[in-house]
């Protein structure tokens, strides 16, 4: 009877606990779908130097009430896809990894998206053996897998030899093409000025939201030996050139109307945009995915020849 009675007691204090953690995950679930939906609401009315400001700190604040819980791994994630889009990898990292770590239960599609993502920040980084790792993670799931992650996955392992060619000291790929000015452009014509390849396109709003300073980092150096290949991943030309028009962009462009099968993407094997790589005067490979201060910072040290 004695024994009954502990046991009783047992589950008693156990039953509050279980319900109250039920409680939370609920509440953090609800929680982590306002936040998503006041950035959605937000996306079209907040710059989006504004918008990610705030998604941060929501998420932040999120990750401080509810760490642990499942909606808790959608925020790392999320996270991590806002800290791998403006260049800061080692945030990327730290919050893509944790979202594996614990033993919450995880959607296997968005799990998928977190392996995806993280490759991708590893190879930006040049960490190519853990990247390859975690696309071979998502291969290896066969028809479980995301049908449009897997067919990215299996792309991005097929690109990976490029991806090593176009490393940090590489020589840049040669490419040559025609103008939207109607004329030839080869990479090599710019040999002896510092060069930003930038591909980008006008519906990629991180694009958009960059292209004010990559305009005025061009406007202060290019008259000291700096310039600009902007290489289109849109499928409007009509849309390309009202962009253009309209914001002032000077530098020469490269459109083929292919949008992610443009020839030049192909070629540097462009799996995300903004992809950026930046040149010195003898076409070798410098910097990547430079945004910012950290960009023009860069540009003035190439354009003064101190690297």
């Amino acid at each position: 009877m004695k024994n009954i009675r502990v046991i009783a007691l047992v589950l008693a204090m156990m039953l509050p606990g279980a319900l109250a953690g039920q409680g939370i995950e609920d509440q953090a679930k609800t929680r982590y779908q306002e936040i998503m939906k006041e950035l959605e609401l937000k996306r079209s009315s907040m710059p989006m130097e504004g918008l990610i400001d705030l998604g941060e700190r929501l998420l932040l604040e999120f990750l401080e009430k509810y760490p642990g819980t499942q909606a808790g791994g959608s925020a790392h994630l999320t996270l991590g896809q806002i800290y791998g889009s403006i260049n800061r990898p080692d945030d990327a990292i730290k919050h893509l990894e944790k979202y594996f770590e614990g033993t919450r239960t995880r959607d296997a599609a968005e799990m998928d998206m977190a392996r995806y993502t993280l490759a991708g920040v590893y190879i930006q980084e040049g960490d190519f053996d853990k990247g390859e790792k975690q696309l071979r993670a998502i291969v290896d799931r066969g028809a479980a897998a995301d049908k449009r992650l897997m067919e990215m996955a299996v792309t991005t392992l097929d690109r990976l030899g490029t991806l090593k060619r176009l490393s940090i000291g590489s020589q840049a790929i040669e490419f040559s093409a025609t103008a939207t000015d109607g004329k030839p452009l080869r990479l090599s014509d710019y040999r002896g000025r510092v060069v930003l390849i930038d591909f980008w396109a006008t519906w990629c709003s991180p694009c958009r939201a960059e292209m004010p300073n990559v305009k005025k980092v061009y406007d202060a150096y290019h008259d000291k030996g700096f310039d600009i290949i902007g290489i289109s991943m849109d499928n409007s030309r009509e849309q390309f050139d009202t962009y253009v028009s309209q914001n002032g962009i000077e530098w020469r462009q490269i459109f083929d109307g292919k949008g992610w099968k443009a020839e030049i993407g192909l070629q540097y094997a462009v799996v995300s945009i903004p992809a950026t790589l930046l040149l010195d005067r003898d076409g070798v490979i410098r910097f990547k995915n430079l945004r910012g201060d950290e960009l023009e910072k860069a540009v003035a040290e190439l354009v003064a020849g101190k690297r």
